[in-house]
């Protein structure tokens, strides 16, 4: 199962066994339901698109059984549209989405570039976990060799290292302000940086499980972290 928020808090879109549902969360209205998807990336632009990813399978004269392509779609769920995007080298792809901002590691090197518009923005390293901020100013990346790095999402200049050891964090989320970050993972612990200097604020060592979701409220005061126990977690990250 997959989860998304879009960034008025009202909006929820959620994929599972094939189905893709998306609710108004004041009033529990569901307000869009289709199958076929096997995961929901992000809200994409405004509250109407939703990335999604669905598996497509196709005869193979190489093969003994159909190949799965997988292939990345903004939905235009009002008007029951779709566009195509990119198609994935893999189901394990790290996608992230900001605005008409996207960012792609699979088989092929990563790269940033807008909805279907050509040259991207390459970077280097095996990255396994990425996130724009809202404003798709910033990407953060965390990298299967150790670090985890903020880059300029519009130029791929690498702004600095925030995290030289990160081989657990495989969670990144921005607030809503875009000055706060925010790392987890495998081992439990978050961290909570300042974006612009680079500093570490907060250090959290109090879950004893992998961390699953991790996500600011919407004025930026309180993060919510799921772990693989299902125990959900809430912290006033207020610095005095």
């Amino acid at each position: 199962a997959s989860v998304a928020i879009h960034a008025d808090g009202v909006k929820v879109a959620a994929a599972f066994a094939g189905h893709l549902h998306i609710w108004d969360a004041d009033s529990g209205e569901e307000l869009y339901h289709s199958e076929g998807v096997a995961r929901v990336e992000s809200f994409a632009e405004d509250a109407r698109y939703v990335v999604v990813r669905k598996v497509e399978k196709r005869e193979s004269a190489d093969a003994a059984s159909p190949v799965e392509i997988v292939n990345l779609i903004a939905l235009d769920w009002q008007d029951s549209k779709e566009q195509s995007l990119e198609s994935l080298d893999d189901r394990a792809a790290v996608v992230a989405v900001a605005g008409r901002r996207l960012f792609i590691a699979d088989n092929r090197p990563a790269r940033i570039h807008s909805w279907n518009e050509k040259p991207a923005i390459e970077l280097a390293g095996s990255i396994r976990a990425a996130s724009f901020d809202q404003n798709a100013a910033w990407l953060a990346t965390a990298n299967n060799d150790g670090p985890v790095q903020l880059w300029n999402a519009r130029t791929g200049e690498l702004i600095r290292t925030l995290e030289e050891r990160s081989r657990q964090s495989t969670l990144l989320a921005f607030n809503a302000q875009g000055d706060r970050l925010v790392t987890g993972g495998d081992n439990g612990t978050i961290r909570i940086w300042d974006v612009r200097s680079g500093l570490l604020l907060i250090a959290l060592q109090e879950t004893p499980a992998s961390i699953r979701q991790l996500g600011f409220s919407a004025d930026g005061n309180l993060l919510l972290a799921v772990d693989s126990s299902g125990s959900a977690w809430i912290w006033d990250t207020r610095v005095p």
